[in-house]
């Protein structure tokens, strides 16, 4: 571990503003983006009250720097995306959103975003929503995060989708609800039939949704003829993609020594 990382580490402990003071600018931490992103984090860490936390943030990070350093962490686990504003948390998952939009794109994130909206809605890949939502739903104002519009539909609505999907587009209600119109069709009563797959209320609250909500919202888009059918195939593809930005982001290197080969053992270093 160098002594650059080991001084950088000792400031977060001693101050922690010291320590976010690195961060107005990228590169001159001597950490890489990722390493630059769990410093954040680690200084969020310091602070008990998350109040204070996004305060201090604010006061010495410019919003863009923000969106930069929550975007660098991705789906994964980050103190600091639940202290952060709203905007920022939306502004980093268009980025992703927009960067799934593949290489034909050379800069999807002008191309593709409109006052806040990804416009190509229909290639939005509604799993990466839910991924960045495994996490961000512990939010305090995630029932305002699922509001707001991704295309045309909501967060809430592609997450609805992605779960409906992921697990073979059943019926979403066992039995219709009291409310359903009359020309809601859903299956008898499956019985013992094994093969019959069932939305359970675990997958939506995996995500900070009200299963009969989300349930009322699915059914409504089916109705609608808005929910897209997605082929196993294209599922797959996606959950591919996630697995691989994330392992991509874990084994990042730290600092720009480790990224430059100048250390071996980098996940040592500055590893919050």
């Amino acid at each position: 571990m160098s002594s650059k990382t080991d001084s950088i580490r000792a400031l977060v402990r001693t101050s922690p503003v010291s320590a976010l003071e690195l961060l107005r600018r990228p590169g001159e931490s001597s950490l890489t983006r990722m390493g630059e992103a769990n410093l954040l984090d680690e200084v969020v860490g310091r602070y008990e009250d998350p109040a204070v936390a996004r305060e201090v943030i604010d006061n010495h990070l410019t919003r863009e720097r923000q969106i930069e350093l929550i975007a660098a962490r991705g789906d994964l686990p980050s103190s600091a995306a639940l202290v952060v504003d709203q905007d920022v948390v939306f502004e980093a998952l268009l980025r992703e959103l927009a960067d799934d939009l593949g290489e034909e794109h050379p800069n999807p994130v002008e191309a593709d975003l409109e006052n806040g909206v990804v416009t190509r809605h229909e290639q939005v890949d509604p799993f990466v929503i839910r991924a960045w939502a495994f996490k961000y739903h512990e939010r305090h104002d995630w029932p305002e995060l699922l509001l707001r519009l991704v295309g045309e539909f909501t967060v809430r609505e592609h997450l609805v989708i992605a779960i409906w999907n992921d697990a073979g587009c059943p019926e979403v209600f066992d039995e219709p609800p009291a409310t359903a119109d009359d020309d809601y069709e859903c299956d008898d009563d499956p019985g013992d039939d094994e093969s019959y797959v069932r939305l359970t209320d675990d997958l939506f609250e995996a995500v900070g949704l009200d299963s009969d909500g989300a349930r009322t919202t699915l059914s409504s888009l089916i109705g609608e003829e808005r929910a897209m059918h997605l082929s196993r195939g294209a599922i797959d593809e996606a959950k591919r993609g996630i697995a691989e930005r994330r392992r991509e982001r874990e084994t990042a290197p730290l600092s720009s020594d480790a990224a430059r080969g100048g250390s071996e053992a980098t996940k040592d270093e500055l590893d919050i």
